[in-house]
């Protein structure tokens, strides 16, 4: 089924981008379309083939009402159309009144008055850890660097965009009256396109290219998903000079170069001599097995792991940096970011602490192959609790991550799907640093918690209920006390037996340097902090 899912993206892409540009599509429009149609064909490649050979299909519809249907085609078209009228609607813009076009120019005021006589640092995504350590270490550097958010997605109604400019305009008068600036939260820009002509035509002629049944019948579905990704990207490419000319920024730092907006100002920001940062979470690194390597490369090539718009690739982790090598020429750009400090050991104690801090993608955003699906998640930290249930001196806390939009899995799920054990607990309590203080072994599929956890020092069990993909390299038997790991990879040993070896390999003994060495950067490598300074001082020498 996923050797199926991987053969349509790869060949869809190839297709897209042919004909875009066959239809005079601009090279950001090709870029920006092929990003969304990765995960528009993923999604329903994925889908349809999990469908097949189901006589009888339910599911519960947005309205949360059962539908039937008998045939999969059926389904398909039923649930993927729900699937993509849903991502439309995210981006459609709110209706540009009077009051409304006068709160952006509000809000323009109120950055134009942030901005003045100041550094400028703009951060497109100030949600992610990276981005958000990064302005931090920036503004201890210089304390007259201004940070800007902008949101991941935009308000939901005029009354949210009231409310987002007050707070940003309070905050703005309230910096430049003498607040300190590590009480500030970072004010945050709206930015709307310009409307723009129809590209249906092209968009049509995009659709009526395309030789494989299964990929037309998709594009077909999602075919005004697609024109309202192209039609932004223009407004974006039109407005973003003005934009970018008000703003001035001297760095851009984004996790990902991958929608219209991102695209769009980084490209501008590159001509303009702006520093734009490319920060790396780890979210994939060099598969061996076909079909996820495969797949893996080009969800790496999709503004993710590298861009030709970054000026600056800030690597957390050395297994991606043997990926961008592998992939791409932008190997000069890496500069290696080191995790925090290894942490204290634990104190010695008769119980192992094992922490499960994983992540999923919902059904409606699904990256094939790589990241677990709710149902493979939530059956992975059963299959844990089950294990470790077994194991008198272990305790499992399973860290269960608020996950924004992903609504198929919560409190109640893992309470009525996990099974319960007097040393399985779920806790959320303090940060995910505090809890790595007491933790012996952390245990996750694909999540940035690994780094974090193998940064501080911890070793990593790498556990998924199909064991499909391979976040790292790891030892895939029970260690011993002279031969162990930092990694591990729970596929050719049973559960059990590979968390026993762990315990008694690790209780009370620390990962040596040796054994972190694979998976970590020296300590001569920048930290947060320094690598906030090289960024700054490379924008000095710029100007």
């Amino acid at each position: 089924m996923h050797a199926q899912t991987v053969m349509h993206l790869k060949d869809g892409l190839l297709e897209f981008e042919r004909l875009a540009r066959q239809q005079g599509l601009s090279e950001t429009q090709v870029e920006a379309g092929r990003c969304a149609y990765f995960h528009e064909l993923g999604i329903a490649s994925f889908f349809y083939q999990s469908l097949q050979g189901l006589e009888e299909i339910h599911w519960v519809d947005s309205n949360s009402v059962l539908q039937r249907a008998s045939t999969p085609q059926e389904a398909f078209e039923a649930v993927f159309g729900e699937m993509s009228r849903t991502r439309l609607s995210t981006l459609e813009p709110l209706d540009l009144s009077w009051m409304h076009r006068m709160l952006i120019r509000l809000n323009g005021f109120c950055i134009r008055l942030l901005l003045a006589n100041r550094k400028k640092l703009l951060i497109i995504d100030g949600v992610r850890p990276s981005s958000q350590s990064f302005s931090i270490a920036a503004r201890k550097n210089d304390s007259a660097l201004v940070v800007l958010e902008t949101p991941r997605k935009p308000p939901e109604n005029l009354f949210k965009v009231i409310k987002a400019v007050q707070r940003s305009l309070g905050r703005a008068l309230r910096l430049r009256g003498g607040l300190a600036a590590s009480r500030m939260h970072p004010p945050t820009y709206f930015f709307h396109p310009h409307r723009v002509r129809s590209h249906m035509p092209e968009m049509k002629a995009v659709t009526a290219g395309i030789a494989d049944d299964f990929r037309r019948k998709v594009f077909e579905i999602s075919e005004p998903y697609m024109e309202r990704i192209v039609g932004l990207t223009l407004g974006y490419e039109r407005a973003m000079p003005d934009q970018m000319s008000m703003l001035k920024p001297a760095v851009i730092s984004t996790d990902a170069i991958n929608t219209s907006f991102r695209i769009s100002a980084c490209r501008v920001a590159r001509k303009l001599g702006t520093q734009v940062v490319l920060f790396n979470h780890a979210s994939h690194t060099p598969q061996s097995e076909a079909p996820s390597k495969t797949v893996g490369d080009l969800w790496a090539s999709l503004g993710r792991i590298y861009s030709d718009h970054a000026t600056v690739l800030a690597v957390r982790f050395p297994a991606i940096a043997g990926l961008i090598r592998e992939l791409s020429p932008h190997g000069k750009k890496i500069i290696a970011v080191r995790q925090n400090s290894v942490l204290a050991a634990t104190h010695s104690k008769p119980t192992f602490q094992i922490t499960f801090a994983g992540n999923y993608v919902g059904e409606n955003s699904h990256i094939p192959w790589m990241v677990e699906t709710p149902d493979e998640f939530i059956n992975g930290i059963a299959e844990l609790a089950q294990a470790v249930g077994q194991i008198p001196e272990a305790k499992l806390v399973i860290r269960l991550k608020p996950q924004n939009n992903k609504t198929e899995i919560n409190l109640a799920a893992i309470k009525q799907f996990v099974p319960h054990y007097p040393n399985v607990e779920i806790s959320n309590g303090g940060s995910f640093k505090q809890a790595l203080v007491e933790t012996d072994l952390l245990v996750a599929c694909i999540s940035t918690t690994i780094d974090e956890a193998l940064g501080a020092g911890r070793p990593v069990l790498l556990h998924s209920s199909r064991h499909r993909y391979n976040h790292l390299l790891g030892m895939s038997t029970p260690p011993d006390r002279n031969h162990r790991s930092a990694v591990y990879v729970s596929s050719k040993t049973p559960l059990v037996a590979l968390l026993k070896g762990i315990i008694d390999a690790h209780q009370n003994r620390p990962l040596n340097a040796a054994e972190l060495s694979t998976y970590t950067w020296p300590a001569g490598t920048p930290d947060m902090d320094e690598f906030a300074k090289l960024v700054l001082n490379m924008t000095q020498a710029h100007a």
